[in-house]
């Protein structure tokens, strides 16, 4: 598994190690997930799966974001350091779990595993995980 740990320091993105944008007008989600990964570390997708949707809430309720997940196994072009991304390779058995975020070790190993997730996270105001509702199909 390639993860991306964020190159900026703040104490809401510390433990940010999967890389993500937002889609500009006339793009699809998988149109704007080849090009964040294009623009943050250099790499071209060619295939990608949809492997479905986390939604954030925050404690203010006054931003929700909606992310979607995709499982790449085709790209063209080699990982490389950017100012956003510092890429590195981990074998799916041996994934830093410690290094990720709460809400990522739900989600992650289940979509890892071939299966749909889809994942309802609310934060308080220190960005702690303190709601997980998952709707994954049994």
């Amino acid at each position: 598994m390639l993860s991306c740990p964020s190159r900026r320091s703040a104490s809401w993105n510390e433990k940010a190690w999967v890389w993500g944008g937002k889609v500009e007008e006339g793009e699809t989600v998988s149109d704007a997930a080849r090009r964040e990964c294009l623009e943050e570390i250099g790499v071209f997708l060619t295939e990608m799966q949809q492997a479905g949707t986390i939604v954030f809430q925050y404690a203010d309720h006054t931003l929700t974001t909606t992310c979607t997940v995709f499982l790449v196994s085709s790209w063209e072009g080699e990982p490389k350091e950017s100012e956003e991304m510092r890429p590195q390779w981990f074998p799916t058995d041996h994934l830093p779990w410690e290094a990720l975020w709460a809400s990522d070790r739900l989600w992650l190993s289940d979509a890892l595993s071939g299966k749909q997730v889809f994942w309802r996270l609310s934060f308080d105001q220190a960005f702690q995980l303190v709601v997980s509702e998952s709707k994954n199909p049994a």
